[in-house]
């Protein structure tokens, strides 16, 4: 059977023409199908898009808020903040003092008697009494080198600023409420000297002298030393007073001191005698040297003493009995009510 095209038909077209217009056309068709299921699936996804951007009640053909994206401002950035930033700020801390110092030396009056009555509000008070001491020391300059027990050790480069810190810490302590142990009273003793240092400590007779000065005074008390009270005598002016109290005996110091009182208006100014050596019936003479102790003979006396009414010490001429004996009766003065006497 002879079939016909119409002209340009696939009769006048070599093989090769015929091929390609059966496979372009296919070709195209795939291409067209795998665009058109790009399309639908691009469509599908924004149709899921809207319906969740669109609450109920919305209209669809509503035009959509463009989102809204947050933008902090650029942070500035000063070299020196950055530079600070980075170096460590070094602590803050008070200058031990050296070489002429001016000592306080504190203890609260009758603590021991008031710890075996009532340990718990003692130690509740301590804790506030030692606040206060520390806050008034350091508040004016002054370094805590030591504690012992209730008793407070500082030291202070000014003579001034010690006796400033003294009267802020009184004021302080008389201000507070201590009737839980029946009232805080703490003696102080100021002294000023040249002193030897090492390691965190302090040594040598300054150290001693204040000791002593402070085992003489009164719950509220503070005491100078004669060269505190030289020191001061032109910067206190009209604020405090000073009370001359003459010169006293020292335990175990060969040189009396001349004691002063600080006084101050709004703090108590009657005490008693001074617990010194003269404030207690005997004839002991004062040594023209300082004694200087081998071993522990004087504390073995001293017990020997406490319990028996006779203690004799033997030796040869010469060993130093009379001096033991001198040392041992001025150590004991507190104990005896009607004094001691060298017979």
């Amino acid at each position: 059977m002879l079939t016909r095209f119409p002209a340009g038909g696939p009769a006048n077209r070599s093989p090769m023409e015929n091929l390609r217009s059966s496979v372009v056309p296919s070709a195209i068709q795939i291409r067209a199908r795998s665009n058109l299921n790009v399309i639908v699936r691009s469509l599908s996804g924004f149709a899921r898009w809207l319906r969740s951007a669109h609450p109920a009640g919305r209209s669809r053909d509503q035009s959509l808020p463009a989102p809204r994206v947050r933008r902090d401002p650029p942070k500035k950035v000063r070299v020196m903040d950055s530079v600070r930033a980075s170096i460590p700020l070094p602590e803050v801390t008070t200058l031990r003092p050296t070489g002429t110092v001016t000592f306080l030396f504190t203890d609260i009056e009758g603590s021991t008697e008031r710890w075996d009555r009532l340990p718990e509000e003692m130690r509740l008070a301590l804790r506030r009494h030692d606040a206060i001491l520390r806050a008034g020391i350091e508040a004016h300059g002054g370094l805590v080198f030591k504690t012992i027990g209730d008793a407070f050790c500082a030291a202070f480069a000014s003579a001034g600023d010690a006796v400033k810190a003294a009267i802020r810490v009184q004021r302080e302590l008389l201000a507070e409420d201590w009737s839980a142990v029946n009232g805080v009273r703490v003696r102080m003793a100021l002294h000023t000297g040249v002193t030897d240092e090492r390691g965190d400590d302090y040594f040598g007779p300054p150290v001693n002298r204040v000791a002593r000065l402070l085992s003489t005074a009164h719950g509220g008390q503070v005491l100078l030393s004669n060269a505190t009270r030289t020191l001061i005598h032109d910067q206190i002016g009209s604020q405090y007073a000073i009370v001359d109290l003459g010169e006293h005996r020292l335990k175990n110091i060969a040189t009396p001191e001349h004691v002063y009182q600080l006084a101050a208006p709004d703090l108590p100014q009657t005490f008693p005698p001074l617990r010194s050596a003269d404030a207690r019936p005997n004839n002991l003479s004062q040594p023209l040297t300082t004694f200087i102790e081998q071993g522990n003979d004087l504390h073995r006396i001293e017990e020997l003493i406490a319990g028996r009414s006779l203690v004799t010490l033997i030796g040869a001429g010469g060993i130093g009995k009379s001096r033991h004996a001198l040392e041992v009766g001025n150590c004991v003065l507190d104990h005896f009510a009607d004094g001691v006497w060298f017979v």
